[in-house]
């Protein structure tokens, strides 16, 4: 059986929207439209970690300000907003460890909380992602 090439219907239009390609050879006459959203949505969830941040009591105002200030940094420097979401949930979670506000820690105080981090009881990738964030900082 030899494939018919499908006339396209006068009532179609083309627009600029993204179509489903899976559907477009169809035989019907209406056009599916596919909304591509991001599943992972990094602006919405960089709001919720700031707003995190900023209710946080186990936070330091400078060092909230300081992680504000660091990610503000890296944007401007053309980091993706996945790697911004990054840095903040990493500087969250290091920040409650820490009594010292980040501009005032010293190498032994930073050698405590990389061991504080090894010693937890989380997967090595996690403790990986929070040692390269000390080294950044």
């Amino acid at each position: 059986m030899v494939p018919q090439k499908r006339q396209e219907s006068p009532a179609r239009s083309t627009t600029s929207q993204t179509k489903c390609p899976m559907l477009k050879d169809l035989n019907s006459k209406d056009e599916v439209e596919i909304v591509r959203e991001d599943p992972y949505n990094p602006p919405g969830r960089i709001k919720a970690v700031t707003r995190r941040i900023e209710n946080s009591t186990a936070i330091s105002k400078t060092n909230k300000q300081l992680i504000f200030q660091f990610c503000d940094q890296a944007a401007l420097q053309g980091l993706s907003q996945a790697r911004v979401l990054f840095y903040l949930n990493r500087f969250w979670n290091l920040a409650r460890y820490v009594e010292k506000d980040f501009n005032r820690l010293t190498r032994k105080d930073i050698e405590e909380l990389v061991r504080k981090v090894q010693n937890q009881t989380t997967s090595r990738r996690s403790c990986r992602g929070r040692k390269h964030i000390t080294g950044g900082f």
